[in-house]
């Protein structure tokens, strides 16, 4: 392997002892990539690995993504090593792996693979990838991409591998971010359209996971202070943008899943073509969170309860919002269901 992007002298100097070293990757351009390249993540057990194949993937399907990805690392204060990965590397690793009999991989297991590790990367390391959760996810792309050379292992990768992925987003979320939000604006044809459209559906979905923290924030706190921070965001990858609130600077991560699921929340209401998302509430348990979610904005925007009942007076959230008009609003009054959970205190 031979290193392609390294730091001045100068600058290495001043910020060895600060920059992180994470290495990516870098593979010959698609019409020369050999696909056999997943067996290094399926057939091996190093998390190193895993990673490192993840942002060299990215960076071989989605070139201009990448560039921000750089810039966001260097926010992080993590140094992308870029090193070229030969044929002759892969071949010798696949010896070694006792992967080099197995039969020869088509792109349709790369993008079986890519799709999963882009799954994996904004979930919380050690959040339940567990062997349905891997099944659900191969079930789905065998169907998207069923060209595949044989029926992809389940799990596809290990546990390590998978934690390494999830560690790697939490430890550098501007990176992450950057990643995401290039992967969702991007505009791609092909196989890589699927991917794209399949990825972006599960990090839709994965957010209202959370959605419950934020009822139990409420009954515990009637405080909506980052309201009109959630409105400013859009829907532009908005629970991904969250990242750039303080919280994500520190080891708060319960806090910032509370933002998180707020604004995922206030971004499915307030798209008019939510109802045609994968995994959009359709029975009536999941419906019943909708109503919750519903509740919430109605007292998030300040709105009069259904009875005509005036709101109650502002409550001081501290959380770091200074705007007047933030309002804590009772839940009952605002017409939200009691929450069956303990109430938890920030």
């Amino acid at each position: 392997m031979i290193p392609m992007r390294s730091l001045p002298l100068a600058t290495a100097d001043a910020l060895g002892s600060v920059l992180t070293r994470q290495t990516v990757y870098v593979f010959p351009p698609l019409g020369q990539f050999d696909p056999n390249c997943v067996r290094l993540v399926t057939q091996g057990r190093d998390p190193a690995t895993a990673v490192a194949c993840l942002l060299g993937f990215f960076k071989l399907v989605c070139a201009d993504g990448y560039e921000q990805v750089v810039r966001a690392s260097d926010v992080d204060g993590v140094w992308l090593d870029e090193v070229y990965v030969s044929g002759a590397f892969v071949r010798r690793q696949l010896r070694a792996l006792r992967a080099d009999s197995e039969p020869a991989a088509t792109m349709d297991d790369f993008y079986v693979l890519l799709s999963v590790l882009l799954c994996n990367l904004p979930r919380v390391r050690g959040s339940n990838l567990n062997r349905d959760w891997f099944q659900n996810r191969v079930n789905d792309l065998v169907e998207l991409f069923p060209g595949v050379s044989e029926p992809p292992p389940v799990p596809l990768y290990g546990e390590e591998q998978a934690d390494a992925i999830s560690n790697f987003g939490e430890q550098w979320p501007n990176t992450r971010a950057a990643l995401c939000h290039a992967l969702l604006r991007s505009r791609f044809e092909g196989p890589m359209q699927q991917v794209q459209e399949y990825v972006s559906v599960g990090w839709r979905f994965a957010g209202m996971k959370h959605v419950h923290l934020i009822l139990e924030f409420l009954r515990g706190r009637n405080s909506w202070a980052f309201l009109k921070a959630y409105q400013r965001l859009g829907a532009d990858g908005p629970y991904m943008k969250l990242l750039h609130l303080p919280e994500a600077a520190t080891a708060m991560r319960k806090h910032l899943g509370l933002h998180v699921a707020a604004a995922y929340a206030l971004a499915v209401l307030e798209d008019e073509n939510w109802l045609q998302y994968k995994g959009v509430p359709r029975d009536e348990a999941e419906e019943a969170v909708l109503s919750k979610i519903s509740a919430i904005k109605r007292m998030g925007l300040g709105a009069p309860p259904k009875d005509g009942r005036a709101a109650p007076a502002a409550v001081a959230g501290g959380d770091g919002d200074d705007d007047g008009d933030s309002r804590g609003v009772d839940v009952a009054a605002a017409g939200e269901p009691a929450a069956t959970a303990a109430a938890t205190a920030p």
